[in-house]
């Protein structure tokens, strides 16, 4: 593709557009539409790592399909096994990566887990759950829903609960060998770093997760107007509507608790301590345990 500088805004996957030039032989055309067949492929002008490729696969919203999140159903599949991914530059100025990720056994193998979402059980980072052309998912592996269910979200912290829009069902695709493949749009859901959701696929699957912000060191304070802030204990409020009071966001809280528990500097356990998460909430520190599954911790 990079050699023929071959056009970024239509489907090349196979190479159907584009003819055999003189200088590449037949065997290496052969291969070249075979693997963009099997293969998530990726346009940009942009300077990017390998990792920038995978997020921009994984969002799907470069997609010139649509909302069906092809790209993205590939990455996580419950089935697939081997991977690898490549790029070469063209004369033009586009990078061309590749991505294989179509192998001809893996659909006979058994699926890792029976359900895979977007955004992902218990944890997710806010950056990808929104922006342009982003869509959220649900994927089965072996159950087949050929219907195109009702999607609610509620935010847990608000309780404000909104319909998922442009649902689609794409499950005839196959895309990541899954059985069924529904996607849709948040609608007016306010996607909110710290807060957490419940997502209703009717009929389907009902899950929770958290957002959270992938660049840990921002200071995620936000601020409350006095109209808003809580009262204080003698339930007198002050009186100015536009000064602002610092808040800690829910997020920033759970760094800090974060933090507290990975530095030996600031948690120093009994020696006959077994239980981290025990020793936190006993403090009142530590509120939402899956955040850290695993930590070795030094002993005082």
């Amino acid at each position: 593709m990079a050699a023929i500088n071959a056009n970024p805004f239509i489907n090349q996957h196979g190479l159907p557009s584009e003819q055999k030039p003189a200088f590449i032989s037949k065997a290496t055309w052969k291969l070249a539409k075979e693997t963009s067949e099997s293969s998530n492929l990726n346009f940009n002008v942009s300077r990017q790592s390998a990792g920038d490729v995978i997020t921009d696969l994984i969002t799907d919203h470069y997609n010139l399909n649509g909302t069906d999140t092809g790209h993205r159903a590939w990455l996580l599949s419950t089935r697939l096994t081997t991977t690898g991914i490549g790029a070469a530059y063209g004369k033009n100025g586009y990078r061309y990566s590749v991505q294989k990720v179509l192998n001809a056994n893996d659909m006979f193998r058994a699926a890792s887990q029976p359900i895979v979402t977007y955004p992902s059980v218990r944890l997710f980072p806010s950056e990808l759950a929104k922006g342009k052309n982003i869509v959220w998912s649900i994927y089965l592996s072996n159950r087949v829903v050929r219907t195109t269910p009702t999607v609610t979200i509620r935010d847990l912290d608000t309780d404000i609960v909104t319909n998922g829009t442009h649902v689609r069902n794409y499950s005839s695709s196959g895309y990541g060998n899954f059985k069924t493949i529904i996607t849709y749009s948040p609608g007016r859901t306010h996607i909110v770093p710290g807060h957490e959701y419940e997502v209703n696929v009717n009929s389907v699957y009902k899950y929770r997760f958290k957002l959270f912000k992938q660049d840990a060191t921002n200071d995620t304070t936000i601020y409350a107007t006095e109209e808003n802030k809580p009262a204080s204990p003698n339930n007198q409020t002050n009186t100015s509507l536009n000064k602002q009071t610092e808040v800690q966001s829910p997020i920033l809280l759970q760094n800090k608790i974060l933090n507290a528990a990975v530095s030996p500097q600031t948690v120093a356990l009994p020696a006959n301590s077994n239980n981290l998460f025990e020793q936190l909430a006993q403090k009142n520190r530590w509120k939402q345990s899956f955040f850290v599954r695993t930590l070795r911790i030094q002993r005082y």
